[in-house]
């Protein structure tokens, strides 16, 4: 990912990004370098659940970003490169939204 917009959030979570299903669940699961605010509110479903690898976003959470069209980058919060990349707007290994 490349450098983006002051003004951002930075998700970090447990998963190195959003994807293509609940890589968990699904061997097939890519992981998505980009995606829209439409992507991260379908994939995040309607309904709140525990946190945890197989909710990568809260749905509610997902809603307000893509209102306000806030640019999120998703990481995986143990990888301290890829957080401080995406804190400082710099390339990072995970997903952009918006």
């Amino acid at each position: 990912m490349g450098p983006y917009a002051r003004g951002h959030g930075v998700n970090a979570t447990s998963v190195d990004g959003v994807y293509t299903a609940d890589p968990a669940k699904d061997p097939t699961a890519k992981l998505l370098d980009r995606a829209s605010h439409e992507d991260l509110i379908r994939l995040a479903g309607d309904t709140h659940t525990r946190a945890g690898p197989s909710i990568v976003f809260d749905p509610k959470a997902a809603r307000i970003v893509a209102r306000a069209r806030i640019p999120v980058a998703v990481v995986d919060g143990r990888d301290l490169q890829a957080l401080r990349n995406a804190i400082i707007g710099k390339p990072f290994h995970g997903t952009l939204v918006g």
